[in-house]
């Protein structure tokens, strides 16, 4: 019977002899670059249960396709494996079929479900369902190492009207003390569905609470991130960011604003907080708790005719949770997971009409969604959600109060997995929009129901996704 190290040691040989390089007949091989099991079993068996690294007849470390794969050094950019590259191919088809698709009332200002969604100077793709087929989006995603001090993340999207950077990022990896600097256009880390893309959702579309209060790209921004993770038995990682500001919901500054007579703010406009914890739940349950919140000193929107303008600050904080359950059965069967986030977001605001201010005020508005993910079979998951947005939904100004009712979703899917690689999805939700005030009256609306059929495809290395 072949001995433990023995076995271990063919294994590893048969992955050296799978590489590109060997493909083709052993017999052809330079007499400097041939390898012998027998020559490794020596060296395993000569040296214990610690093989020696794997060399050529030269003596010198054994190439694979330009790649060093025995000594010492470390795999950087330039090699085989660096940078990883992947594309991802989101597509979705949606039909309403009952009632009117409207804006939440009191959010129509900062995020349209119209066909011709834009965001950031100049428009751009959209993560919002158009109704009929749609290509919502094709990733391109760069990945590695620059050196033993950096990573690199490069991810474009290329859509009808050309190609965006969605992120690009630098992040450290050889600060002391647990701290780690991130700079460039990134996902902020307030929340948790925030950091993650089309393709990570868990429904075909964002929560109401994410897109109504930070738009369809929800809170992206170019600037830098400080964080810390602390020495502790119970994961907790603090954080601070300083960004632009070019965000609809939380911080934006009108390009009319000298021409209007607003104050004006050069960037950063717009500085966030977050913490993350995540105690020690043993090894098939695993929970992550955060609480964020943010402030800028800038948030301006000026009317079409140029006359009427809003002009102050905005400040917003959140609170979110995670659990996930693993059953330890084969592709997910078993697994649960439970999520939900809220938000509360306030804007001081003066009202400017005609070049001075007419009325000074507020506005104040939150938001919820709560989820919950079942793998009822292998490869198969379904998944509930019920979000509320608006409970808190008011705006002052002089002493008027003026309230508008809070919008309701109700969404289920279930998702087939027949691969990593691959994902069909189906969607039906139903969307009830509050009351909204209009003067002297108010407007009642009937709800409507949307189904959406996703389909995701990716090619290539996709790196782990966070927790």
């Amino acid at each position: 019977m072949l001995s433990f190290t023995r076995i271990i040691a063919i294994l590893g040989a048969g992955l050296v002899f799978a590489g590109p390089s060997w493909a083709q007949d052993a017999d052809s091989q330079s007499a400097d670059g041939e390898l012998r099991i027998d020559e490794v079993l020596e060296q395993v068996e000569s040296r214990g249960q610690r093989p020696a690294p794997i060399r050529a007849r030269n003596g010198g470390p054994l190439q694979i396709s330009g790649m060093q794969v025995a000594g010492t050094s470390p795999v950087t950019s330039g090699t085989a494996f660096n940078p990883a590259i992947s594309v991802i191919l989101d597509t979705v088809f949606s039909r309403q079929f009952s009632g009117e698709a409207l804006e939440p009332a009191g959010f129509g200002g900062d995020h349209s479900h119209s066909h011709d969604h834009s965001h950031g100077e100049g428009g751009g793709h959209s993560h919002g369902i158009e109704e009929g087929f749609q290509v919502r989006e094709v990733e391109l995603v760069f990945s590695g190492s620059v050196d033993p001090f950096f990573d690199l993340l490069i991810q474009a999207v290329v859509f009808d009207g050309g190609v965006e950077l969605e992120e690009g990022f630098v992040t450290t990896t050889a600060l002391p003390a647990g701290l780690q600097i991130k700079g460039g256009k990134f996902r902020s880390d307030i929340g948790y569905i925030n950091r993650q893309h089309t393709h990570d959702w868990d429904f075909t579309d964002q929560p109401l609470v994410v897109e109504n209060m930070f738009g369809d790209e929800g809170l992206t921004e170019l600037g830098a991130q400080l964080s810390w993770v602390a020495p502790t038995d119970t994961y907790t990682r603090l954080g601070v960011e300083v960004l632009a500001g070019d965000n609809p919901g939380v911080s934006t500054q009108s390009e009319e604003a000298e021409a209007l007579g607003l104050e004006t703010s050069s960037e950063p406009r717009l500085f966030t907080a977050f913490a993350k914890f995540g105690p020690d739940l043993g090894y098939d349950h695993a929970l992550l708790a955060g609480l964020s919140g943010g402030f800028s000193d800038v948030w301006q929107s000026v009317a079409e005719s140029g006359d009427e303008a809003l002009d102050g600050s905005a400040w917003f904080v959140g609170a979110d949770a995670v659990y996930k359950y693993d059953s330890g059965k084969p592709f997910g069967q078993g697994d649960w997971v439970v999520q939900g986030e809220y938000f509360y977001r306030e804007r001081n605001l003066d009202y400017i009409q005609n070049g001075s201010i007419a009325r000074t005020g507020k506005f104040r508005q939150d938001g919820f969604y709560a989820q919950t993910l079942y793998g009822f079979q292998p490869r198969w998951n379904a998944g509930l959600r019920y979000e509320a947005l608006g409970l808190t939904n008011e705006t002052f100004f002089d002493g008027l109060n003026e309230e508008a009712g809070t919008t309701y979703r109700y969404a289920g899917q279930i998702s087939f997995l027949p691969t990593e690689f691959s994902r069909l999805r189906f969607q039906l939700s139903h969307t009830e929009p509050g009351d909204a005030p209009h003067g002297d009256h108010i407007d009642r609306h009937d709800g409507f129901w949307r189904a959406d059929l996703q389909f995701t495809f990716s090619l290539g290395v996709h790196g782990a996704h966070d927790f």
